[in-house]
C-alpha cells in the first residue's frame, strides 16, 4: 500500500534481506516499477536470518549514489521494518552508527524504522531513527497500514 501510495514522480528502491541484502529493485521512479514492485513486495516474507546493518548500509549507498548523480534536491529515506535482531550482518552496528550524523545534525537521509512484533528489539531501532531524525514505530498486522501511511507524510 505504501508504494502504491507515492507519487508517481517519487523515486523508490527496495532492499529485501535475510542472510544478506538483496536489491529488489534499484532505484527507479514509481511510474515505472511502482506496480510491479508493489505485487513483489506482497510476495516477500520472513525467512532465514536477519542482515539487518548491512541492508541498511546497502540502503545508504544506493541513496549517496543518487545524490551524487541527480541534480535536483530531493528529500530522502529509508524505511526499515524488521524484529531488530541482526543474526547474519557482516558490518556491526558501530559501521551504521558511524555513516550516520549525530543526532542534532542529523539533516540527510532520514532512516524510519519500524520494530515488527511482539520480541522486537524496540531500542536499536529507536537508536537508529533516532540518530538520524526520523520516526520510530511499533509495527503488527493490525497497524502496519496506518503506519506506513504515517511515514509518508514525510516525503
Amino acid at each position: 500500500q505504501f508504494i502504491r501510495e507515492m507519487q508517481k514522480e517519487d523515486e523508490i528502491a527496495v532492499i529485501a534481506f535475510s542472510d544478506q541484502p538483496h536489491l529488489v529493485t534499484p532505484l527507479a521512479k514509481v511510474r515505472d516499477v511502482g506496480e510491479s514492485l508493489a505485487k513483489a513486495v506482497e510476495g516477500l516474507f520472513a525467512d532465514g536470518g536477519t542482515a539487518l546493518y548491512d541492508a541498511t548500509l546497502l540502503a545508504l549507498d544506493t541513496i549517496e549514489k543518487s545524490k551524487k548523480d541527480s541534480k535536483e534536491q530531493r528529500l530522502y529515506g529509508v524505511v526499515v521494518l524488521s524484529d531488530g535482531k541482526d543474526t547474519s550482518s557482516r558490518q556491526r552496528l558501530s559501521d551504521l552508527l558511524d555513516r550516520m550524523p549525530a543526532t542534532e545534525s542529523a539533516d540527510g537521509t532520514r532512516i524510519f524504522t519500524v520494530a515488527y512484533g511482539s520480541e522486537a528489539d524496540e531500542d536499536l531501532m529507536k537508536q537508529v531513527a533516532g540518530r538520524s531524525n526520523a520516526v520510530y514505530s511499533k509495527g503488527d498486522a493490525g497497524n502496519i497500514d496506518k503506519i506506513y501511511h504515517s511515514i509518508s507524510a514525510y516525503f
